[in-house]
């Protein structure tokens, strides 16, 4: 008999034993398993260090036994000076014997449902895209991904800028400087200087300390194989071929990708495109969305805050929500009835409208005015160091 219910603290070894089994079970040769015992408090550990910062568990129980289990970390995200809730989704599984029972389909149902009562704007999970559509799920949050051969930095020196790797904390004042420098985009989660550091060592990135002067100037997260940097702040962003010139001469390495850079940064995008080998627009995660005006309304805002917004009216239906109306003048206000008329999007589609790659494509017979692709895709970028 299954049951279903919310962990607490008293289940953090348990918790993390299964999920151990779950992602990192293997068979030897000779036919008995093993798994990794640190696996998950070595891959996340802004998740489990501890009983303490373990995010809640919906946990699946046949009788005493844990047999399938989802975290949910409910986190705000600011995007033009206002709070989104975002609830990140991760370590969603179930143990191999107890698989094609629908687990996880419940699994997912009531983690929906406890984000809808919770007013959560949006669930956000990464994952293959046709296992959670099924449970309305799709692709957004595009970022820039830059690519960079060694010779591309040469233009420039590392003119004094040198990196170290942080082996353990970064100590008091560095990390508030991390903060400061982390806060300046326009759109980014809320993090603490507690679990600062923690987060850039999310799956096993190794966080960077950055030196000019004799000071700290900034920071950045690389990938295990130091061949990727998937979050990096300097106080002078100019400076930022420098960092990568100074990052080759520490790691060696023959490339390296530059991940995660949000298109509402123009900033870094308008310095780091000249110099890159290629740049592509990618999307990993998958997002369902739960408040689409509250969404509209603060990604609306912060697209004005970093370009210009054209003024006017947008408004369309979704299906099994409404009707929202964006009107863009002197401010944004985005208002929302519970009526579906005249254009109708299904869920999926008003996610690639709101989230997705910045196209009209896809859209035809839909009657959306111009205005809407002028407006649309939000700035909606969250650093891989965030998600669950």
């Amino acid at each position: 008999m299954l049951s279903y219910r919310w962990s607490t603290a008293a289940d953090f070894e348990r918790i993390l034993d299964t999920a151990n089994r779950i992602f990192s079970l293997r068979v030897n040769e000779d036919g008995t398993e093993c798994y990794d015992h640190a696996y998950f408090s070595v891959l996340q550990p802004k998740l489990y260090r501890n009983a303490e910062i373990m995010p809640p568990h919906l946990l699946a129980l046949a009788g005493d036994r844990l047999v399938g289990l989802a975290a949910l970390r409910v986190y705000p995200v600011l995007m033009g000076g206002q709070q989104v809730l975002v609830g990140g989704v991760g370590t969603v599984g179930v143990l191999h014997e107890y698989r094609s029972q629908g687990i996880m389909r419940e699994l997912m149902a009531r983690l929906n449902a406890e984000m809808a009562a919770r007013g959560v704007t949006l669930g956000e999970l990464g994952g293959k895209r046709t296992r959670y559509a099924h449970f309305g799920y799709f692709t957004g949050g595009y970022g820039l991904e830059f690519n960079f051969e060694r010779g591309d930095c040469l233009p420039f020196s590392a003119d004094g800028y040198t990196v170290e790797e942080l082996s353990g904390d970064a100590g008091a004042e560095d990390v508030r400087l991390f903060l400061s420098l982390y806060e300046r985009t326009s759109v980014h989660a809320a993090r603490t200087e507690a679990d600062f550091v923690a987060a850039l060592r999310s799956a096993k990135r190794r966080p960077y300390r950055i030196r000019h002067a004799g000071r700290t100037v900034g920071y950045l997260s690389a990938d295990p194989g130091l061949d990727a940097i998937r979050e990096v702040e300097v106080e002078d962003p100019a400076a930022l071929p420098n960092v990568l010139h100074a990052f080759f001469n520490e790691v060696g390495k023959p490339s390296l990708l530059v991940y995660g850079i949000a298109p509402a940064d123009t900033e870094k995008t308008g310095i780091l495109a000249p110099l890159a080998t290629s740049v592509k627009l990618a999307g990993r995660e998958r997002y369902r969305i739960f408040d689409y005006r509250t969404l509209m309304e603060a990604g609306l805002r912060a697209r004005a805050e970093w370009g210009q917004l054209l003024p006017g009216t947008v408004s369309f239906a979704i299906e099994q929500y409404g009707t929202v109306t964006a009107t863009v003048g002197e401010t944004v206000e985005v208002t929302r009835t519970e009526t579906v008329s005249g254009t109708v999007l299904s869920g999926e589609e008003a996610t690639r409208l709101l989230l997705g790659m910045p196209s009209p494509c896809g859209f035809s017979g839909k009657n959306l005015p111009p205005l809407a692709f002028a407006w649309f895709p939000l700035p909606l970028h969250t650093s891989p160091c965030d998600r669950v």
